[in-house]
């Protein structure tokens, strides 16, 4: 608020209820003076109203006191006039309920006069005729204004007013300003618009970009598979043989226990009666070692068994590693996964690595765990094209857990072999930057291992010394116990 009039001491009657009321009307001329300034009349209505209900209110109060005190009737005949004619000139300025500047320009100018004539001469006079009566009758101040006071007021109302220009012409520049600004919204808008169409455009693309990518993935997972599959056979094949070997053997050994169980069936009339058949049977039985048949059938049998347990190990090691048909996120023990992995990848670490499990507290994780196979699958071939002579292949793992139940889950997997130089493992996880000779892998295998794993909310880190071996840290979130991302 602008206070073009301070309530002062000067200003003060020393009639308690007259000055309190005085003070009342310089607080309302003073928020007149803000409503010119503003060149805003949304107040202006209201301003009219308390000042109407201050002049009935305060001019019943002074003339009850004037009453109450005797003072001489020609004074007081005179300062009802005054009254008078302040309510008519209010109701004239105040008339028509067309509020505007002009109207609040004059009403702020008025009582400014008025407060000037009125506070400082008739009610100063009023309240010494009243608080000092053995003083004499003073002589009534003018009824009009002395040149200072003209003066003085007629500065205040130019500033006023020249705020109040100064307000309406910041009013014209702010709707101009809306007006540039909504011009400007509207070019956003459209800009925006454009935007959206070209987000869309590569939204479509990063989905291409994002098949494309799914299909490499499944590319490298078959080249994996590929170059695994006579390995696998191997693996197969083996216990395969030794079953079909026994196989035969048992069917000999069937055959001749059928021969002579025939022999017994055909001579038991004669055993009795015909010694010498009794021993042609006997030595029947011996020849074909009876006693041993009955013994050795059974180790046939439990190594048959055996045999085709290990198959069906390797077969279901080997869809465990593919999850074929598995498309969506699960929680999976990665211990287990890690395992069906290593069955997997048995021919290519055969003879180059001896694998050293360091298992520690995993929980399970929600997770793809065929592309998290494919990530371990990787890097325990890497570790193993590492090795220029046998060595130790270290798969640990363990979780780093907080307070609040959030943190990692983590799998680590280290080996002695060649290392990696320091200027290229910044860029490992580049796709197709390889360090293995012409012909050897593709150069994505870790580029996708590590796309797989950030898709999981994990990261992985790299650790290696030329010469040493290297150390490969799989990280992701346990917040995946409870749930992650989908695909």
């Amino acid at each position: 608020m602008i206070e073009a009039f301070v309530w002062q001491a000067s200003f003060e009657t020393g009639i308690a209820s007259i000055d309190q009321q005085h003070r009342h009307l310089v607080g309302l001329i003073n928020e007149l003076g803000d409503v010119l300034v503003a060149g805003s009349t949304e107040k202006l209505d209201g301003l009219v109203r308390a000042l109407q209900d201050y002049v009935l209110f305060h001019f019943a109060d002074e003339e009850r006191v004037m009453v109450a005190n005797g003072l001489d009737r020609d004074f007081m005949v005179r300062h009802y006039g005054l009254h008078t004619e302040f309510k008519q000139q209010l109701a004239g300025l105040a008339g028509g309920g067309n509020a505007s500047a002009e109207q609040a320009a004059n009403l702020h100018e008025f009582l400014s006069a008025w407060l000037v004539l009125h506070i400082l001469g008739e009610d100063q006079v009023l309240a010494r005729r009243i608080l000092f009566p053995d003083q004499g009758q003073e002589r009534p101040p003018p009824d009009h204004l002395d040149e200072g006071q003209r003066v003085l007021l007629s500065a205040v109302h130019r500033l006023y007013r020249a705020l109040s220009r100064s307000n309406a012409e910041l009013a014209r520049m702010n709707a101009d300003l809306e007006r540039r600004v909504a011009e400007r919204t509207r070019a956003l808008e459209q800009a925006n618009e454009e935007l959206e169409s070209e987000r869309e455009e590569l939204v479509q693309a990063l989905r291409a970009i994002e098949q494309a990518r799914m299909q490499l993935i499944e590319k490298e997972k078959m080249a994996s598979i590929g170059q695994l599959a006579a390995g696998i056979a191997h693996e197969i094949n083996n216990p395969i043989g030794f079953v079909s070997a026994n196989l035969g053997t048992l069917r000999e050994y069937v055959s001749d226990v059928m021969t002579l169980l025939d022999a017994y069936v055909a001579m038991e009339p004669l055993i009795a009666s015909d010694p010498q058949a009794l021993d042609a049977i006997r030595q029947l039985s011996e020849d074909a070692d009876i006693g041993f048949v009955r013994e050795d059938v059974h180790k046939l049998l439990d190594e048959s068994s055996n045999g085709l347990l290990r198959v069906k190990q390797i077969v279901q090691n080997l869809r465990n590693f593919s999850h074929a048909g598995a498309v969506e996120w699960q929680l999976a023990n990665l211990h287990d996964e890690l395992d069906s992995t290593l069955t997997v990848a048995a021919s290519e670490l055969r003879g180059k690595a001896e694998v050293r499990r360091e298992y520690g507290d995993l929980p399970l994780l929600h997770c793809h765990p065929g592309q998290l196979n494919q990530v371990f699958l990787n890097l325990l071939i890497n570790a193993a094209q590492a090795m220029e002579s046998p060595g130790v292949i270290t798969i640990r793992t363990g979780c780093d857990r907080r307070e609040d139940g959030s943190g990692w889950g983590w799998v680590e997997i280290e080996d002695d072999g060649c290392g990696i130089a320091a200027e290229d493992l910044g860029r490992i996880f580049e796709p197709f930057f390889t360090t293995k000779p012409v012909g050897v892998g593709t150069g994505l295998g870790l580029s996708l291992s590590w796309g797989i794993v950030q898709q999981h909310g994990g990261t992985m880190e790299a650790h290696s010394v030329l010469g040493r071996g290297s150390r490969f840290r799989v990280l992701l979130p346990l917040a995946n116990e409870r749930g992650g991302p989908s695909l």
